[in-house]
């Protein structure tokens, strides 16, 4: 891992923490919406702008779509027509 990524990892580290402490807070709150203006608390567009600041770094560290491996014992389940058996938990 090189430094920078490093850098990244930390920052987008400390605002997902950040957002998650936002996000807590903005949940107890009574409403969301200025009675003066009608308009949303200036609380809730400062909370998008950290999720914009973690998905950019996210991006920044590569993101990569991940293939989940099939199931066998659900493919061949859906070939003979039978119901799934439930998922394992562990």
């Amino acid at each position: 891992m090189s430094t920078q990524q490093a850098a990244v990892i930390d920052l987008a580290v400390r605002t997902k923490l950040l957002l998650e402490s936002v996000d807590s807070w903005l949940l107890t709150q009574p409403s969301l919406v200025t009675q003066e203006e009608g308009a949303l608390a200036r609380w809730v567009r400062e909370r998008q702008q950290l999720a914009d600041a973690l998905a950019r770094y996210m991006g920044q560290l590569g993101l990569e779509r991940r293939v989940r491996e099939p199931d066998i014992a659900a493919v061949l389940a859906r070939l003979h027509g039978e119901p799934p058996a439930p998922s394992d938990p562990s």
